[in-house]
């Protein structure tokens, strides 16, 4: 299994993170394909910004306090942006959720998954 990271995800969207994380604006941009591919795809020179404030359905924005890749102050910036947003942080980092020992997360989880509050 572990012969396979980054197992579940593909270049196109390690590439896409990337991006993210060199944009001076913090706003979540679609896929930047360079100038001219993306004026046939968007019209546009530059890749559009996702209109994540028209999301009206609950986001539960569960996060590791120790998370490199999504960071508690990053999530929590988010979860000010979304008009449907929980947020929740958890003494465990990014990879904890799918292999660690500490599962203190998933009765929340299950709760969620249940249609309960949490």
């Amino acid at each position: 299994f572990a012969a396979h990271i980054p197992g579940g995800t593909s270049t196109k969207n390690l590439m896409h993170f990337q991006q993210m994380v060199n944009a001076k604006d913090y706003q979540l941009h679609k896929f930047n394909y360079g100038k001219e591919r993306n004026l046939e795809i968007y019209r546009k020179h530059e890749p559009p910004v996702y209109n994540i404030r028209g999301i009206q359905q609950k986001v539960y924005l569960l996060v590791g306090k120790t998370d490199p890749l999504s960071h508690p102050l990053d999530v929590k910036l988010l979860s000010g942006v979304l008009p449907n947003s929980f947020y929740r942080e958890y003494d465990i980092g990014h990879v904890s959720f799918v292999w660690g020992n500490d599962l203190s997360y998933f009765d929340d989880v299950l709760k969620i998954l249940n249609g309960q509050e949490i």
